[in-house]
């Protein structure tokens, strides 16, 4: 499992996709076997098994999606599949390979809000992965849902109940742009996904060297894909720099997290405002840092950097709360509480 391969329910349980293989044992004459991969609901008290998906042949670095009113949304990047599957429809799995203990299905015992928190009859429920139209392939490792509508491997807006995806416009003209596979955004009614991409101003088909590289944020309509807005997010028009963190805020604007790699090889990193497609604000973090990592939580976003040799955790006001709504809602607080649609 991994990052964004694990997502919490609003009763705690854990919704997580799993892949493995056999090992090569040439002692044994044996050789490693192809991935596998599967589905799995785990109970917040004690990770019990709660319910599993049937075992599917490949397996890698797939992204799930909530929904607490309906289910749960699964993609898969290896073969482009785009997949939903309702807690309402399942069942006991007598044919997983899961230890079920042959039990019959007598029913679901549910909770108050989203996910099956125990069969009425201790044994394993299943989880029928259905297909969501021709799915998106060639897509990078990401999925963003809000109020039905889905944002997939940064490549195509599809909507819940499926048909075909509307794919987004990532024509660069004589430049070359490359998306970064996340962040991916939407607004929380759907109507707007934010992505991010690496930008190459050359021409002549060479390699684009790391100095010469900016990063973008593109704003895209779900009626068409078409792109509403572009605009460069690193700190400076005139050196080269890092992007590090993004957030979508109230109000419909985004916050970002860059860095600008200074003449003598120093960083200095920024806090940045953008809205309808313009910087409205920027704010430099004190000192010359290294950043590693950063979340945006409430009003504040936490950075982890180092400062004259000393790896620090620091936290900054940001002027206004993070969105709440739509998923990932990648920066929710300690409590795991995610909200995927208004």
């Amino acid at each position: 499992t991994g990052a964004g391969r694990v997502a919490l329910t609003t009763e705690g349980d854990v919704l997580t996709h799993v892949t493995w293989w056999s090992e090569a044992d040439p002692d044994a004459g044996t050789v490693r076997e192809p991935l596998r991969s599967r589905l799995v609901l785990l109970s917040a008290d004690a990770g019990v098994l709660l319910a599993a998906s049937a075992e599917e042949d490949g397996g890698g670095v797939a992204r799930l999606a909530v929904d607490d009113a309906r289910g749960a949304y699964l993609y898969t990047p290896w073969d482009g599949r785009l997949a939903f599957t309702s807690w309402m429809a399942a069942s006991v799995d007598a044919g997983s390979g899961m230890d079920g203990g042959g039990a019959m299905r007598v029913g679901l015992a549910s909770g108050p809000g989203f996910g099956p928190t125990a069969l009425a009859d201790g044994g394993v429920a299943s989880l029928l992965l259905e297909p969501l139209g021709p799915g998106v392939p060639g897509g990078a490792p990401s999925l963003a849902l809000a109020s039905g509508r889905l944002l997939a491997g940064a490549r195509a807006f599809v909507d819940t109940d499926g048909g075909v995806p509307v794919a987004l416009d990532w024509d660069g003209g004589a430049r070359t742009l490359s998306p970064l596979a996340e962040p991916v955004l939407l607004t929380p009614g759907g109507s707007v996904g934010h992505a991010f991409a690496l930008v190459c101003d050359r021409t002549d088909g060479t390699a684009c060297p790391v100095d010469e590289l900016r990063t973008v944020l593109r704003s895209f309509s779900f009626d068409d894909g078409h792109v509403l807005y572009e605009v460069d997010v690193l700190p400076t028009p005139v050196l080269p720099g890092t992007f590090h963190e993004a957030a979508l805020l109230e109000r419909g604007a985004l916050g970002v997290l860059a860095d600008a790699q200074l003449p003598n090889g120093e960083q200095q990193a920024w806090l940045e405002w953008f809205a309808s497609g313009q910087k409205v604000d920027m704010c430099p973090l004190p000192g010359r840092v290294q950043v590693a990592g950063a979340v945006f939580s409430g009003e504040v976003m936490h950075v982890v950097l180092r400062r004259d040799g000393v790896w620090l955790l620091e936290s900054y006001a940001v002027g206004q709360r993070t969105e709440a709504r739509g998923w990932p809602q990648r920066h929710a607080g300690p409590s795991g509480a995610r909200r995927a649609v208004p």
